[in-house]
């Protein structure tokens, strides 16, 4: 099952790299995506002091990781658009899909991580997450691309049915993550 996945997602990113037509092959083997995967994470819990309380609520955030390799020694930026399908509760509305992006500079060869977040009002009010896609640019060229869940393969659709809400899959530094593994991730384009 996870080989016919493999394989599925591979001819899918090589079709997708077809059609990209300006990928130099350096380009396109330039980035390796190892893994996508999402999970719930709940809010972190930090100790400050402040005057007067604060009531703090822990809510269930989703992150998504994408694990990659790069073989050049430095590669001057990348970024990762992250798309995320989910089914609505709503049946007039049975589909949403989120998209938000990242551009990380000075990439040196090795591996590397990208983590981004879904807010929690998004994921009670749009519902389960039936599919995510991830694709990588270099100088504006589609170089990589990964696919996850059942309807993630099928993004590329989605793109053309539904409208995008743009900045609705977060980067750490627009949530309470942003401290937490600050190095895992490269830096982000100023």
């Amino acid at each position: 099952m996870r080989t016919m996945r493999a394989m599925g997602a591979a001819i899918f990113a090589a079709v997708l790299l077809a059609g990209a037509g300006s990928a130099s092959a350096q380009d396109a083997g330039s980035v390796t995506i190892r893994r996508f995967l999402y999970r719930s994470t709940r809010t972190p819990e930090y100790t400050v002091k402040i005057r007067g309380t604060v009531q703090e609520r822990a809510r269930d955030w989703g992150e998504i990781v994408v694990l990659y390799e790069t073989a050049p020694d430095f590669l001057d930026e990348l970024e990762f658009t992250f798309y995320v399908i989910m089914k609505g509760k709503d049946p007039r509305v049975p589909f949403a899909l989120m998209k938000g992006a990242i551009t990380y500079v000075h990439i040196e060869k090795g591996r590397h991580q990208s983590t981004m977040y879904l807010h929690p009002s998004v994921l009670t009010r749009f519902g389960a997450i039936e599919g995510m896609a991830v694709e990588v640019r270099a100088g504006g060229r589609l170089i990589a691309v990964e696919t996850d869940g059942p309807r993630g393969r099928e993004y590329q659709r989605a793109l053309q049915e539904l409208p995008p809400r743009e900045n609705h899959v977060l980067p750490p530094s627009q949530t309470p993550f942003a401290m937490i593994g600050f190095d895992n991730n490269e830096m982000v384009k100023p």
